[in-house]
């Protein structure tokens, strides 16, 4: 029997080999590989196939069914995914808490800057604390632009405390705490604040037309406990804390909690410290406010 006319199919193989179907003897086909050799373009070998007739497209049918290596039944995929979701679950809070902790380590850090700035004051000014608001009709400015000058050695205004502060102002130095931008406090956006009972008696009150007197600067030597005596914390804003009508608690004392929901706080030795809303004294004479007599 004469052998019916190769029937030639291209198939997605590599460059040196083609491929045809013969229609064998039998009526079943066969599949021939044609392996041109790379180094004799002209040479081919040939490798047979045996298939059981042709399919819808003219193509070989095998005896053997085709099954794709390494793919992943449905149920498979659903445990992966749901495997996936357990682990999302257990990271995310992971990783929140982790951002959290590096926060609050960088606030703190901030504070204990400002605590140096603050020493650095003292020592260069016969021993006086910065004052908590300033005395204008003295040329004394204000605790943030002493202690600005000192941490970053200028001599100049830190034009970004007037008239308000803002994010974007504070952005990038260390009077901007890491949490104040997304906490809701809204402006002015002062992240820390400085002891107001750290002078020498109380605020006189404006006389119309005069206006208020703010209080005489202290020297640090007054103070009986340092280590009692709160320095900076972290404020809602405010530059001072502890300026509020007694009983002072969280709200009239200007302290905020934004930092996971804790206080931090230098004292005037210079230790940091968390603490919570009712480790406040409510007093204003408590040794924790007012640290001398």
């Amino acid at each position: 029997m004469q052998q019916s006319p190769t029937l030639k199919v291209l198939f997605s193989l590599p460059l040196n080999f083609c491929a045809a179907v013969r229609a064998g003897e039998d009526g079943n086909s066969k599949l021939t590989l044609l392996n041109r050799d790379p180094a004799d373009p002209n040479a081919e070998r040939e490798t047979e196939q045996a298939g059981v007739g042709y399919n819808a497209f003219g193509l070989p049918r095998s005896r053997t069914p085709v099954r794709i290596q390494g793919a992943f039944s449905l149920v498979e995929l659903l445990v992966v995914i749901s495997i996936l979701a357990v682990l999302a679950t257990l990271l995310v809070p992971a990783v929140r808490n982790v951002l959290q902790s590096s926060q609050i380590v960088k606030s703190a850090a901030n504070l204990r800057t400002l605590s140096q700035g603050v020493s650095l004051y003292v020592s260069e000014n016969d021993g006086l604390l910065p004052s908590p608001a300033g005395i204008p009709a003295e040329g004394i400015r204000p605790w943030w632009e002493d202690v600005y000058r000192m941490v970053y050695q200028k001599t100049a205004d830190p034009a970004f405390f007037v008239p308000f502060d803002t994010a974007t102002s504070l952005r990038g130095t260390v009077f901007q705490c890491p949490f104040v931008e997304k906490s809701g406090e809204g402006t002015p956006v002062r992240s820390y604040g400085l002891n107001t009972f750290l002078k020498d008696g109380v605020d006189m009150p404006p006389v119309p037309p005069l206006p208020s007197v703010p209080a005489p600067r202290i020297k640090y030597a007054r103070l009986m406990q340092p280590s009692k005596t709160l320095m900076l914390a972290t404020s809602k804003n405010s530059s001072t804390v502890g300026w509020g009508s007694q009983p002072l608690d969280l709200a009239s004392s200007k302290l905020s909690t934004r930092a996971g929901g804790k206080i931090l706080v230098v004292f005037a030795d210079g230790h940091a410290d968390t603490l919570s809303s009712t480790n406040i004294p409510p007093s204003n004479q408590d040794i924790f406010w007012k640290g001398y007599q």
